[in-house]
């Protein structure tokens, strides 16, 4: 039987932000890539913007996609999208379930308002908007630092009444609130990084990126920033960028959630397939349930044309998260590579029941279906 040629489908999804699965393709293979948060997203993942797997930023957790757009390299096409209603919760859940450890969580609870002589009220209010916040009664919090702000203007009441209207997804106003913030306070940094999360949420990568390289200047070490403007700069097709940042998230904190999934999905990218390879196995020996590695992996080795390999991978992908169409339509390519047109049709026509529509081309070109 004469074989044809694939393109590949790339779908990334980075957690930096912590949140999300990464699936890769392969030049002539058709291959699905979804990850963080990020960069997860989700790494993720606001909370863990882990551009990794449930989260957003910190671990891609590093970055979700905004509208969508096809980029294309090496004979690989990406298709960025939207994240799903799923993903979108699961980062809200992220956020309101942070620890109070969380960088970005920790602002409800630090800081001080107005003092002195004269701010009494401001203060009074100021502590009545933060209880508010704790609380999760957002619109009352912002009322109460409205108020305080109007008697008094103070960088931490901007940045708290910033952070409630972030967490209602009014996007633009907190980033007004973490301006007049900066404005009085120069070197804020908390201001900075958290103006650079609200940035992210309206896709403005290129906007981001200063508020993070500030953040840096500031604090050095901060895995974070790195992680975050990592995703940025992932989804900016800079790729050798995303990887100095990745790599500097490592050395400051190995443990940082999905890292080495979305370093690999770089090298990927980069055709660095060994060293993609090497990543995505450092992610399944930290995270042994990492069902993202898994396909990734397996898509790295299936452009290597180690098709047997791949399909070990693919098959524990599969096992570990439960409709994993991208997976299947993985696998149905290197089934495909090995002469097996039976299976390779079979999961085709999983991963298309699971709402991979992209395996109906291959239904319809190689299966006759």
């Amino acid at each position: 039987m004469k074989k044809s040629t694939f393109l590949i489908p790339l779908v990334i999804l980075i957690f930096l932000i912590s949140g999300c699965d990464s699936n890769h393709s392969t030049p002539q293979q058709e291959t699905t890539d979804s990850t963080g948060q990020a960069l997860q997203e989700t790494q993720d993942s606001l909370s863990n913007t882990n551009y990794g797997q449930d989260t957003t930023p910190e671990q891609v957790s590093a970055a979700l996609p905004g509208e969508d757009e096809k980029h294309k390299k090496g004979g690989v096409t990406i298709n960025l999208r939207e994240p799903t209603p799923e993903e979108k919760a699961q980062k809200e859940a992220a956020l309101k379930n942070a620890s109070k450890d969380d960088l970005r969580f920790k602002i409800l609870y630090s800081g001080t308002g107005p003092k002195g002589p004269d701010d009494p009220a401001a203060e009074a209010l100021f502590s009545s908007g933060a209880k508010k916040a704790k609380a999760g009664d957002y619109p009352g919090a912002i009322e109460d630092f409205s108020k305080s702000l109007q008697l008094v203007k103070n960088a931490n009441t901007y940045l708290k009444r910033g952070y409630a209207n972030y967490l209602l997804k009014n996007y633009r106003e907190a980033i007004k609130d973490y301006t007049s913030a900066i404005r009085l306070v120069d070197s804020y940094e908390m201001a900075f990084y958290l103006r650079a999360m609200a940035k992210y949420d309206l896709n403005d990568y290129w906007g981001m990126i200063p508020d993070l390289d500030t953040v840096l200047e500031l604090k050095h070490r901060n895995p974070e920033a790195f992680n975050y403007r990592a995703a940025a700069k992932y989804l900016l097709r800079d790729m050798k960028g995303a990887l100095e940042d990745y790599s500097q998230v490592i050395v400051f904190n190995p443990d940082y959630k999905d890292v080495y999934n979305n370093r690999g999905i770089v090298k990927f990218q980069l055709d660095d397939l060994a060293g993609a390879i090497a990543d995505y196995t450092e992610q399944i020996k930290r995270t042994p349930n990492h069902a993202a590695a898994y396909n990734n992996r397996g898509a790295a080795r299936l452009r290597q044309k180690e098709y047997k390999a791949a399909i070990e991978d693919f098959n524990q992908a599969v096992a570990l998260k439960d409709g994993y169409g991208e997976a299947y339509d993985n696998r149905g390519l290197a089934r495909y590579s090995l002469h097996d047109q039976d299976g390779a049709c079979k999961d085709w026509q999983r991963a298309l029941s699971l709402g991979f529509t992209k395996s109906a081309e291959k239904l319809n070109k190689y299966c006759g279906k």
